[in-house]
Order: C-alpha cells, then sequence, then structure tokens
C-alpha cells in the first residue's frame, strides 16, 4: 500500500537512471481513495474481508483495522463452544466455564468492530460483526443462571438444571441456530465477492449451525439420541474446519497490518465474481458502441 499527500512535493522516478515507477506493484487495477491512500482491490479485501467500495473522506488513513479485533473476539468464544460439542477433554456443559468469552471476546469485541467498520463504510463486516456479536452475548446471557433462560423449562424449580435437557428448551435452540444458519447461507454467497476461504469459512459454518440444530431435535425425539449425538459430532467436526481457517484468515490480517514482507494467500475473489456495477458498465459501453457502429 502507498501513502501520497495532496500536495506533496513531485517526485523524480527516474533518479540515477532507474525508472522506479516501472518497478511499483501494481499488476491490479489501483483504486485510490479519496486522493489519500492507493491500494489495488485484491489488498482492501484482505485487509477488510470486504470487497472495494467508494467513501467520503479519508477515515480509512485516520483510523486503523478493526477487522482482526472482530474476527479474534470471534475464535476467542467460538473455539469453547466447538471443544466443548466435541467433548474434548471432558469439556461438555454447552460450553458454560467460558461464559465470559461469550460476553467479552465474542460479544463487546465484535460489537466494537462492527461500529468501526460501519464508520468505515464497510457494510458487509459491519453486518455480520454485529449479528454474530449478537449471537455470543445472547448464547452467554442463555446459559448464564441470573437471566433464568432454562428456569422456566426446569421440571423441578429447585433444580434449574434439569431445563437445560428439556425438550421445549432444546426445540428453541435448535429454531436459534436454524436462523443463524439461514443468516450464514447468506454470507457464504457474499463472500464470494471476497475471497475463497472466507467463502469456504462461512459455508463451513453454516452446516455447522443446521447441523447442531438438527441435533437438537433429534435428542429431544424418543430413540433417536445416538442420531442426535453423531449429528452433534458432525457439525462440531464442521466448526473445527471454520477454526482452521478462521485462525489462518487472522494471522493473514494481522500479517498484512504490520506490513510484514510476505502475505499469506486468500484466494481472491473480487476479480472472479464481478460486481453489479461492473456490468452496468460494461452493458452501457456496449450499448454505446452499438450506437455509434
Amino acid at each position: 500500500m502507498s501513502v501520497s499527500k495532496e500536495k506533496s512535493e513531485d517526485i523524480d522516478y527516474t533518479a540515477n537512471g532507474h525508472d522506479h515507477a516501472a518497478n511499483m506493484m501494481p499488476t491490479l487495477e489501483q483504486v485510490q481513495t479519496q486522493g489519500s491512500i492507493t491500494i489495488t482491490p485484491e489488498m482492501f479485501e484482505r485487509m477488510y474481508l470486504a470487497p472495494q467500495n467508494k467513501v467520503s473522506g479519508d477515515l480509512r488513513r485516520t483510523l486503523g483495522n478493526p477487522t482482526p479485533i472482530g474476527l479474534g473476539g470471534f475464535l476467542i468464544a467460538y473455539c469453547p463452544i466447538i471443544f466443548s460439542l466435541l467433548g474434548w477433554r471432558g469439556y461438555t456443559g454447552n460450553g458454560a466455564a467460558t461464559v465470559g468469552t461469550y460476553y467479552f471476546s465474542g460479544g463487546l469485541l465484535a460489537i466494537i468492530a462492527m461500529i468501526l467498520e460501519f464508520i468505515l463504510g464497510n457494510t458487509f463486516p459491519a453486518v455480520f460483526f454485529g449479528v454474530y456479536g449478537g449471537y455470543f452475548l445472547s448464547y452467554g446471557a442463555t446459559i448464564t443462571p441470573g437471566f433464568a433462560a432454562y428456569l422456566a423449562y426446569a421440571p423441578d424449580p429447585s433444580d434449574p438444571s434439569g431445563g437445560l435437557e428439556a425438550p421445549a428448551f432444546l426445540s428453541g435452540l435448535a429454531f436459534w441456530n436454524l436462523m443463524m444458519g439461514i443468516f450464514t447461507i447468506y454470507c457464504t454467497i457474499c463472500a464470494l465477492r471476497v475471497n475463497l476461504l472466507f467463502t469456504l469459512a462461512f459455508f463451513f459454518l453454516a452446516l455447522t449451525f443446521i447441523l447442531v440444530a438438527a441435533s437438537y431435535w433429534c435428542v429431544t425425539e424418543a430413540g433417536k439420541m445416538v442420531v442426535g449425538h453423531n449429528l452433534q459430532l458432525a457439525g462440531a467436526s464442521c466448526g473445527f474446519v471454520v477454526m482452521i481457517i478462521g485462525w489462518y484468515l487472522l494471522l493473514a490480517l494481522m500479517l498484512t497490518t504490520v506490513d510484514f514482507p510476505f502475505n499469506l494467500p486468500v484466494f481472491d475473489l473480487s476479480h472472479v465474481v464481478p460486481s453489479n456495477t461492473e456490468l452496468m458498465k460494461k452493458r452501457k459501453n456496449k450499448k454505446d458502441l452499438e450506437k455509434n457502429n
């Protein structure tokens, strides 16, 4: 990424007999933002996990990149849930041992990232950080005894934990996960304009939500406990794939923030899947050519 001031002095790129301008990177189309920052569309989507868009002002030069904050908070809260579903090292109980991470990592950090992405004009990251941040805050509240979410379903009021296994409570969780799965499918479609790894992460996350929802419904029916457990493991396995991709993407983002000597490949799709604006421009140019001919 190259940074230039609007009133900067003219620079002689042919000093000492070398044409430095010819050696500059732009194998991709350069996009200039408000005359202050010039980056490629590929670098933009790598930094913000969103397609390049034009906004007024120079906030992207003034403010830092909030995307790693939101992604890091998501992963720290998300991973314990997957470990709980897998039952590794005896960790079960709906991830209640790490309820604090749902409030302050998956919830608070994601909401902060959402606000900053919104200010920067990055709508897509703002949407998914906001929704997943709300999910983690809601999940933390659901398993916090003080909110008494599962107490209403407990057969014995003196033993609130019994409500965690009540069919009506589990059915409610299933519908919740199903809605999250539908939202994540929408994110998967939108991520086709970003990069391949991001798209795969959303795809497997959608499978995780849907399979976990199915597992909740199965365990509420007689004779389907084994099927429900297998669906839970299948969902957790998809969730583990999301973990691997997510930590890789986070490292790629953090390397970019410090201008590391090399970048991890994320397989950019912003030039593979054209934007509607580009398609409309091509149609207009085609019509203009037909008129001229």
